[in-house]
């Protein structure tokens, strides 16, 4: 997959590690710095989303999402685990929960940019599904970097691989482009 992240906010809660433990499936650990675990809240604008090699189209590829997630290994490969992802976009909702088995759901949502600061609202509309609401204002504080190997930073944000799993079936492993994913966390 290719896409694009703009007006991303990392944010982030440190947990002992025995809070999160059992959400997480058989086959994966989970990936602590310095031995506490991490939950992430994730807002941001996606754009160009779509198979590589493959136009975007305006009405499927440029959507806000949110992500809610934690960091994990299986087989010393750092990770992330998904616990939920929002998203804007009725296909492209139903296309992720078919072709990824991601826990993707369905959100009224709003991205708007005033003077510096983004706010950004999401609502979950998914039907059947655990209500679920987010609003934040936020902006940048400081000038961009790039995250050094060994830091908090680095290992909250410098993650391209993601884990799944099917009921029944094996633990799956989907891995990204780092060219790709390194761009859309700057």
């Amino acid at each position: 997959m290719a896409q694009s992240w703009h007006d991303v906010l990392f944010a982030h809660w440190s947990l002992p590690a025995e809070s999160l433990r059992p959400l997480i499936p058989q086959g994966l650990d989970l990936d602590l710095f310095q031995g506490q675990a991490w939950l992430g809240v994730v807002p941001f604008r996606m754009t160009g989303v779509r198979p590589r090699l493959v136009p975007a189209l305006p009405w499927l590829s440029s959507f806000p999402e949110l992500n809610v997630r934690t960091y994990v290994v299986a087989e010393g490969k750092p990770g992330v685990w998904f616990f939920s992802l929002d998203a804007g976009n009725p296909l492209a909702v139903t296309m992720a929960r078919a072709w990824f088995h991601l826990p993707y759901y369905l959100a009224r949502m709003q991205v708007c940019q005033e003077e510096n600061w983004i706010s950004y609202t999401s609502r979950r509309t998914h039907d059947g599904s655990t209500p679920a609401e987010f609003q934040g204002r936020y902006r940048p504080m400081g000038e961009p970097f790039r995250a050094a190997r060994g830091t908090l930073e680095y290992f909250l944000t410098e993650r391209y691989c993601l884990y799944t799993s099917r009921e029944k079936q094996r633990l799956g492993r989907r891995r990204d482009s780092s060219r790709t994913l390194a761009a859309a966390t700057r």
